[in-house]
């Protein structure tokens, strides 16, 4: 008697609880902007990925005298502005080191690391936490121009921008046509159920007891009805 051959093919399951959100970081690469004294300067980063943030980094590299001297602020796509560092640093120079965008970055995360007035120039360390949370971004809509804003309050000394990263985390999920195989992100909804698709095969002749091979039937009926070919 031949045995049965049966695999698993695919299995997709997911859930709001369950899911990964689709991370990436964007960055300007290494940068020589001039910061005005006392004025500001925006620089851009267009994210072109869609969906809810979920979370959001941001690392950078400015060369200036004074750190006290500036305010950093991130502006999101809608209009928000979170506040990451006002001023801090007291008489030291720069935030992080480095040349461009190597060399340890300020990275500024909402969840790890201590408050930014805690730290000392050029912030090159660790993670701090900035002024106002990050966290205030959430489901706030990922595509779009983000800016760094760098602003120098004093008279007298001036910097340059050398870098800028943005990691963003989107609350997307991947799910598939069993059928095609095409595949699209989307947002998880509210309450969503845990789905799976489960595909089977098994060989031409399957043998056995008629009630083994009516619940053979039964599997492959199931993978059907999901797509499976």
């Amino acid at each position: 008697m031949r045995r049965l051959a049966l695999g698993l093919l695919v299995l997709v399951a997911f859930s709001p609880s369950l899911a990964r959100a689709a991370t990436r970081t964007y960055s300007t690469g290494a940068l020589h902007r001039a910061i005005p004294d006392d004025g500001f300067l925006d620089q851009s980063i267009l994210v072109r990925d869609s969906g809810p943030v979920s979370k959001v980094v941001v690392s950078l590299r400015i060369e200036h005298p004074a750190d006290s001297e500036l305010t950093l602020s991130l502006i999101s796509p809608g209009g928000r502005t979170i506040l990451l560092s006002r001023k801090r640093g007291g008489s030291g120079a720069d935030y992080g080191r480095g040349r461009g965008c190597g060399g340890p970055l300020t990275v500024f995360d909402s969840d790890y690391g201590d408050p930014i007035a805690k730290g000392t120039a050029p912030f090159a360390n660790f993670s701090y936490e900035p002024e106002q949370k990050l966290s205030a971004l959430n489901s706030a809509g990922a595509y779009g121009r983000w800016r760094l804003r760098v602003s120098d309050d004093a008279v007298g000394n001036t910097g340059v921008l050398r870098c800028v990263k943005l990691e963003v985390n989107r609350n997307v999920v991947e799910t598939r046509k069993a059928r095609k195989g095409a595949s699209k992100r989307r947002s998880p909804t509210a309450n969503e159920p845990t789905r799976s698709i489960v595909c089977a095969c098994a060989s031409a002749d399957q043998g056995g007891s008629p009630s083994t091979r009516r619940s053979r039937a039964s599997t492959a009926a199931t993978a059907r009805a999901a797509g499976c070919s």
